[in-house]
């Protein structure tokens, strides 16, 4: 089970989720792989955000190893841009995972539930499965007003 920390914050108008989660990279073809999910769940989120009417301010994802090495992703609401290292990680290693997304005009909520989406997305091409701590910096909408406010999922 792969630990992943989803925080949501309300900032102005915007809502802002991020997730972030170490994934195990067995084989050289684990990075590939792993690069490609991610460009296909930006991909989901782009359609979902046609779907649902939401302005997408940024959704980014990186993915990051050794000492300074990194691939970031991009979108905000059309293509995926891939930019940065041209080195690939050496498995078997572990990566860091993320992706932080800036959005308008709906729930905080639906946004962490599409962010978590992308995660167990991610995860599943690996057959791994996710642990899901959701914590909310900001007075949330369910009306709790506890900045520690936490949410535990399995999938």
């Amino acid at each position: 089970m792969i630990n992943v920390k989803i925080a949501a914050r309300i900032h102005d108008e915007a809502r802002v989720v991020s997730a972030d989660f170490e994934l195990p990279l067995s084989s050289g073809d684990d990075y590939k792989k792993l690069l490609d999910a991610m460009v296909s769940g930006m991909e989901k989120t782009n359609a979902w955000a046609k779907e649902n009417d939401v302005f997408i301010g940024h959704v980014k994802g990186f993915i990051t190893w050794g000492e300074d090495e990194a691939v970031m992703l991009s979108t905000v609401g059309d293509d995926v841009q891939v930019k940065g290292s041209e080195s690939v990680p050496k498995a078997p290693c572990s990566v860091k995972v993320g992706s932080a997304n800036i959005v308008f005009g709906i729930d905080l909520h639906e946004v962490e539930e599409r962010v978590e989406d992308f995660a167990c997305d991610i995860l599943a091409a690996f057959g791994e499965q996710g642990d899901y701590c959701h914590e909310h910096d900001d007075d949330c909408e369910c009306g709790c007003h506890d900045h520690d406010h936490e949410h535990h999922h399995h999938d």
